[in-house]
């Protein structure tokens, strides 16, 4: 399985993260920190990490691009997206390839969800011909924030699904988010483009109906 994962903050979970991914699986690391400093630990810690030094935060960075740079990069037909601040537990891997084994063949997207209706963003495992077919992420959503909630929108619009299932992992408080002020007007962008808010009920409605397929 091929793994993005971009690094901005706090190096510790960072490392924690690509620790606990079984080494049969290709990390690709796209580092967008001021300083490039998870260089150092891929090439001497992890030999099956694919290193990209990607745009710089505070300026240039872009939690779209990370994902959009990752995903040229996979062969596979399904390639894993997840913070840096995502811990795997032991056997997770092998779970989420069983998911895959069983799921038909619109399911465009598997991941977490929030009270069984909500997709969550910490991890998804994106089919690689439906990324090809939805298209890239939209990087107008910068610095993050509204890129998730607008990618589900395109993916029922496409006729596609998401598929949620159970991912035993433990989303670690500090990585990405958690320094990073999230302006109001990303969530204008939402609107400027879709006419409704991400929030609202139409755009629940596209959810429920087109996009989510229950764990079966």
């Amino acid at each position: 399985m091929e793994i993005i994962i971009g690094h901005i903050f706090r190096m510790d979970l960072t490392k924690m993260a690509l620790d606990a991914i079984p080494d049969s699986n290709k990390i690709i690391l796209i580092d967008i920190s001021l300083s490039g400093e998870a260089k150092n630990y891929a090439e001497n810690h992890k030999k099956h990490i694919q290193y990209v030094r990607g745009p710089g935060y505070p300026n240039q960075w872009c939690f779209s691009k990370v994902i959009n740079e990752g995903a040229k990069l996979c062969m596979g037909d399904f390639f894993i997206i997840m913070g840096n601040d995502v811990l795997l537990n032991k056997g997770t891997i092998e779970k989420i390839n069983e998911e895959i084994s069983k799921c038909e063949d619109k399911v465009g997207i598997l991941g977490p969800c929030r009270d069984g209706r909500i997709p969550l963003l910490h991890i998804n495992i994106i089919r690689k011909k439906c990324f090809k077919d939805v298209g890239f992420f939209d990087e107008r959503f910068y610095p993050v924030c509204g890129e998730d909630q607008d990618y589900y929108v395109r993916l029922a619009k496409k006729g596609w699904k998401f598929k949620c299932i159970p991912i035993d992992y433990l989303h670690m408080d500090g990585g990405h988010h958690s320094r990073i002020e999230i302006p109001a007007e990303q969530y204008q962008k939402f609107v400027d483009k879709w006419g409704f808010p991400p929030s609202g009920l139409e755009y629940y409605e596209i959810i429920n109906k087109e996009i989510r397929a229950c764990k079966k």
